[in-house]
């Protein structure tokens, strides 16, 4: 009997499939709601450009290979994860591109073969000995270069017109001094104005210690600070630092004489840390009953304790840090602290970067790196391993470091301190050592901003280098390309931002916020561009500079005017201190070169209209039609004037919550000032007479700038100003007047 025939069985068939979930969310192993294009998970975390779907099915298993191991597949998911964020950057780049291409003559520069601007329409703009660059201001002799706001003024005629009698009486007061430099240079310290300096000559800590509020509340504003204010100041580890707050607090419940002698540096970070959270507590909101929820909770805590966080936190700080020990004992943990009270001077509203601190505390702080060999990739250091968080702070540490000398460089129209020879360090996120690295939402936002943030310093330090070398003349050819790759910034930040938020509101997401201020200060590197070329030069292509130049500075006024009317319209409160000193700097330069450009205007020698008729297509409706400019040219300019009176007694309002907005009111009082005294005509049948202050604002305010002689004295005192108001000291405290 015939056995029956088994046939053996061949090698079992891989079924093709097509996954459902996306990307994202199969990684992370968590349930997708398959929603095209961008599954509801992935909306909701911001990481769109991340969420995408199988379109190919998955590839079968050929008989006898071999299954990956773990290791493997974690490779090629990370490659997968990749690939996608790279066609999601190609993406962004075409839209950029499109989206330029598309612009109107805002950003058409004579372009052609040679990095898309066309040499033969270029000009020679000379930087001779008849150009200014140096002045008295608040009996001190500055120097500054052709990015400077006061380069903008003092060579522009038409400027120094406007503010000559400012001037004349700042050199006045300068030569009237009856003190000899050397006699100057024996001053006791009191008497010099160098805060910094003075204390480091100081042995020991001269200030009583603040009294910190209460554990719970140190705690709450420690989150606050990670919670808000770290993609301003991302280089302090959360996890790190609530370990050693639980390790000092773990027995006591306030800091004593051993934490302050042993821990200095770290008392010193606290310090500020406390001052930096406080100033995004959202008072005015809490009070007009605006808040809910946690936020409602957290202000109703700190104002129920009582809990006040003033500026002397961060003077006390600085005490602590501005000893011999800081350099004798260099550690990462001296320089970390250092930078962040840098940092901090750059926010804080109640000081500005005319003061000396911040000078000195950047070229201090670009020492100490040195010192630290901060400049150098960790990655090449021999016989050194650092993990991969290690590294993520070393390059984000010298990234912000490079940008703050870039852009204090370019304010100044000064020399980078940084030579581009000694840059040898990578950009945060490049080439980690582990071949595994999964970044947070956070992390990818945070990934972008250092993307932009490394694009804008290249450019300013390609100005620099290129104006540092200004006596062999400058073509306007190059210029035009600096230009232009600030354009292509200025319209990726724009791109970004409106993929990433949700509703065209309030900016709430910090991230945005600094996406936001970095957007500004692209515009007034614009400006200050196209306006330096535009007084320089005696060419044909003057006009088109003057013209980029104006639908840029009205851009700025109008985003600073509406931050100055209703800031919550822009911003959420929780930032509005942090980002209003970068909102008044750009339009306190835009006022001081246009002032010069109005005043030609009503001399009859250039016609606003006829400017105005030159913007960009797609930016003209907007702009033109806010300032009113329409019908014949006296009222185009009274109009124009009329936004600067509005903005002038919105920024009164303001003068005593910001130190930047004081310097602000100043400036706008001298232009009016004036045009009023020279051009009345221009203020008639107009509503000017009937502005005035917000009903709670006390009639010394209004006095105050009423003052003809507050005019001409700039260098008054802040806190000087506030007191003789009977203001508090602590400028963020100002908020219901």
């Amino acid at each position: 009997m015939s056995l029956p025939s088994v046939t053996k069985p061949g090698p079992r068939k891989t079924r093709a499939k097509i996954p459902y979930s996306c990307t994202i969310c199969r990684k992370r192993k968590i349930k997708c709601d398959k929603q095209k294009p961008h599954c509801g998970h992935c909306v909701s975390n911001q990481v769109t450009h991340l969420c995408h779907y199988e379109t190919q099915p998955w590839t079968k298993i050929p008989p006898g290979a071999q299954l990956l191991n773990k290791s493997e597949k974690s490779e090629l998911e990370r490659l997968k994860l990749t690939v996608l964020s790279l066609e999601a950057t190609i993406r962004e780049k075409d839209s950029t591109i499109l989206k330029l291409e598309s612009l109107g003559p805002l950003i058409t520069p004579a372009s052609s073969t040679d990095g898309g601007v066309v040499q033969s329409l270029s000009a020679k703009i000379h930087f001779d000995a008849d150009l200014k660059y140096t002045t008295v201001k608040d009996s001190k002799i500055l120097q500054f270069g052709p990015t400077s706001y006061m380069f903008l003024l003092l060579n522009n005629s038409a400027s120094v017109v406007v503010f000559n009698d400012y001037l004349q009486s700042q050199a006045s007061k300068f030569n009237n001094t009856k003190i000899s430099l050397e006699n100057q240079l024996s001053l006791p310290d009191n008497e010099l104005e160098i805060p910094l300096l003075n204390s480091i000559r100081k042995q020991g800590i001269q200030v009583e210690p603040p009294i910190l509020p209460s554990l719970p509340i140190i705690k709450l504003l420690v989150y606050r600070f990670f919670e808000v204010c770290y993609p301003f100041v991302p280089f302090v580890d959360e996890k790190n630092f609530m370990n050693e707050i639980s390790a000092i607090f773990r027995s006591k419940s306030s800091l004593d004489a051993s934490d302050i002698r042993d821990k200095r540096f770290f008392v010193a970070i606290l310090l500020i840390i406390l001052r930096f959270a406080f100033l995004t507590v959202p008072f005015q909101s809490y009070y007009d009953k605006a808040l809910f929820g946690q936020e409602y909770d957290m202000v109703h805590q700190i104002i129920s304790s009582g809990t006040n966080i003033p500026s002397t936190f961060v003077e006390y700080a600085k005490q602590l840090l501005i000893t011999p020990e800081i350099i004798q004992r260099l550690t990462f943990r001296n320089f970390q602290a250092l930078l962040l009270l840098l940092m901090y001077r750059i926010y804080c509203p109640e000081d500005d970067d005319s003061k000396v601190d911040i000078p000195v505390l950047l070229s201090t702080t670009i020492e100490m790196s040195r010192n630290l060999s901060l400049n150098i990739d960790p990655t090449n250091l021999d016989q050194i391993t650092y993990s991969n968080d290690d590294i993520q702070l070393w390059r984000k540490t010298w990234a912000i470091l490079l940008h703050f000398d870039s852009s204090r460089a370019f304010s100044l129209g000064m020399s980078l301190l940084v030579q581009d020879e000694e840059i040898k360090t990578k950009s945060p996120f490049d080439e980690l050592q582990s071949d595994i690295f999964w970044l947070s939402n956070s992390d990818y936002k945070l990934r972008h901003s250092f993307e932009t943030m490394m694009e804008c310093t290249n450019i300013l330090r390609k100005t620099g280098i290129l104006l540092r070398n200004r006596e062999r003349g400058v073509e306007t050819f190059e210029i035009d390309k600096l230009i232009l790759d600030f354009h292509r910034i200025l319209v990726a930040i724009q791109s970004y931002s409106q993929k990433q938020r949700i509703s065209q509101g309030a900016i709430r997401d910090p991230h945005l916020a600094q996406n936001y201020m970095l957007q500004m200060s692209v515009l007034e590197n614009l400006f200050v561009l196209n306006f330096m070329v535009y007084i320089t030069i005696d060419h044909d292509l003057r006009f088109k500079y003057l013209c980029q130049a104006v639908e840029l500075g009205f851009i700025i006024f109008k985003e600073s005017f509406t931050f100055a009317e209703n800031p919550g319209s822009i911003i959420s409160p929780s930032f509005e201190n942090l980002i209003a000193p970068k909102m008044w700097t750009p339009v306190r330069t835009v006022i001081v070169a246009l002032s010069g450009v109005l005043n030609q205007a009503l001399k009859g020698e250039l016609s606003i209209i006829h400017v105005c008729k030159n913007f960009n297509k797609s930016e003209e409706n907007k702009v033109v039609n806010w300032f009113i400019v329409k019908g014949d040219e006296a009222r185009t300019l009274e109009k124009i004037l009329q936004k600067f009176e509005e903005l002038y007694q919105l920024t009164k309002k303001l003068s005593v919550k910001f130190f930047h907005c004081y310097r602000l009111c100043y400036t706008l009082k001298i232009v009016l000032d004036y045009f009023r005294k020279n051009y009345r005509p221009a203020f008639e049948d107009t509503d000017l007479d009937n502005l005035s202050l917000a009903p709670r604002t006390l009639n010394r305010m209004e006095n105050y700038w009423s003052d003809e002689k507050q005019a001409h004295e700039l260098n008054y005192d802040f806190e000087q100003f506030l007191n003789d108001l009977n203001f508090d000291l602590d400028p963020i405290m100002n908020f219901e007047i």
